[in-house]
């Protein structure tokens, strides 16, 4: 049976988007990442942890500053309703002043509240907030315009690397590192906003009723993304409060590589909210690309779970030294949170769309209950394992109780005929890298790539559509 051309049309947009968002968002933090790395060797795990306790604070008020028109703008965008140059200014005038309210008060908690360096440090964080008021990602993405949004997180990643290398050498920098990402974030944003100026695009009115309406609407997804910040980094801050702050240095180290992988559930939901909002009404075609959807994150999902689990320790050793081996074991089961993270974003886009982000509010609530709960009885007890086997019950609870709310509001059925391909060519990477065995770390990932891709081919994941250009089969 033919394809109907609309939802082909539709599906092609996700698809490109994701690619386009996915590709410059791992570009980006795969360059910040060296810079996480080279920066934990060099501040040594306890000022390290000095870092995770700050940046577990800091993403809190980044979250207030943001106001979840990061995920919100897009389908206002998307939608219409607004002038567009009106749109960028009321947005960014407005989350610029929360920025300006936020980083004082921020800046005044640390130097009231905390002992040095955890102070200078977090004060410090504060400049960060600039560039996120000033970003326009929200907006280019509306537009469907995910090079710009992609050049941007490669050009912070380059940026960020460069900044910490060239100022950060020993234990004694670590008050560098926040400048380093202030500065990075700046110039992303700068570069952006120049973007759209070269585009045609200029910045219109403040209208205090589009700050309103926007602000309040969007209210439930910034309850969602604090809500889902509490469930991923309360861990840190009662790591401090009781293990110490080399604890958090090990645990950052090990969730470094779970946030440069777990942005990609983000980038997920930014390439379908514009999408789903446009063809809502249209049952069929929204049901294709839902299901299209979750079967392609499992491309992903599958492959990273199942090979983090297997090589988590050794890269660690690798990337960190062995004086970081602890994070070996926590990394080892926070890797099962990528599957979930990003099966859970693509209905969660399906529900923000339908304009439920109420629900996504609930279920996210009731999984930070459920985190705060498991994270007081089991790292008093196990520590990093602990803290890490909370997150991953927390994660899968959050994706059935997500699963749920999406089916009662005409979600659908999940099409699990379409998974088979991903597990397939799962189990024969798994494997392979259970099987072979290679000394070098990295030499196994290569191997896991090029046996997960050669399965996918003969599985026929991979083919020319009636045009002769490549496609994803799933």
């Amino acid at each position: 049976m033919t394809e109907p051309a609309e939802t082909a049309s539709h599906r092609r947009l996700v698809t490109q988007n994701f690619m386009v968002l996915g590709a410059g968002e791992l570009v980006g933090r795969l360059i910040g990442f060296a810079a996480m790395v080279y920066a934990a060797r060099a501040l040594q795990p306890e000022t390290y942890g000095v870092i995770g306790f700050a940046l577990a604070v800091v993403l809190y008020f980044q979250s207030v500053v943001d106001g979840g028109l990061e995920l919100y703008g897009p389908r206002l965008v998307a939608e219409g309703r607004h002038d567009r140059g009106d749109l960028w200014t009321t947005i960014v005038g407005s989350r610029l002043a929360v920025a300006i309210i936020s980083g004082l008060g921020l800046a005044a908690f640390a130097l009231l509240a905390l002992p040095s360096p955890e102070r200078e440090v977090l004060a410090l964080y504060g400049l960060t907030l600039l560039g996120l008021a000033f970003s326009t990602r929200w907006l280019h993405v509306g537009l469907d315009r995910g090079f710009p949004v992609a050049l941007s997180k490669i050009l912070y990643g380059i940026l960020t690397l460069a900044f910490v290398v060239l100022w950060v050498r020993a234990p004694g920098d670590v008050e560098k590192v926040p400048v380093a990402y202030a500065l990075a974030d700046l110039v992303g944003a700068l570069m952006l906003g120049a973007w759209l100026f070269a585009s045609g695009l200029r910045p219109g009115r403040f209208r205090l009723e589009i700050a309103r309406s926007a602000w309040r609407e969007a209210a439930p997804l910034l309850a969602t993304v604090i809500l889902g910040l509490f469930i991923f980094n309360a861990d840190f801050i009662l790591l401090r409060l009781f293990r110490g702050r080399a604890e958090v240095g090990f645990y950052l180290a090990a969730y470094a590589l779970i946030s440069f992988l777990g942005q990609l559930g983000n980038v997920a939901k930014l390439s379908l909210i514009p999408t789903l909002s446009r063809v809502r009404g249209q049952p069929e075609v929204e049901a294709e690309i839902n299901a299209s959807a979750l079967a392609r994150v499992s491309l992903i999902a599958l492959p990273v779970a199942v090979g983090g689990f297997l090589l988590g320790a050794d890269l660690i050793r690798d990337l960190y030294g062995p004086e970081y081996d602890p994070a070996g074991l926590p990394l080892q089961i926070l890797i099962w949170t990528i599957a979930g993270l990003l099966w859970r974003s693509t209905l969660e886009a399906f529900l923000i769309a339908r304009d439920r982000q109420k629900l996504v509010m609930s279920a996210t609530g009731l999984a930070a209950g459920l985190n705060l709960s498991l994270n007081f009885v089991l790292i008093p007890l196990y520590g990093l394992a602990g803290a890490a086997v909370a997150t991953l019950v927390t994660e899968v609870a959050r994706l059935l109780l997500i699963a749920r709310l999406a089916r009662r509001t005409g979600y659908g059925r999940v099409a699990y005929g379409r998974l088979w391909k991903p597990l397939v060519a799962t189990a024969a990477m798994g494997a392979l890298l259970w099987l072979v065995p290679l000394a070098n770390p990295w030499l196994r990932v290569g191997a896991g790539i090029v046996a997960f891709t050669l399965s996918g081919l003969a599985l026929g994941m991979i083919r020319r559509d009636s045009r002769g250009r490549l496609t994803l089969a799933v």
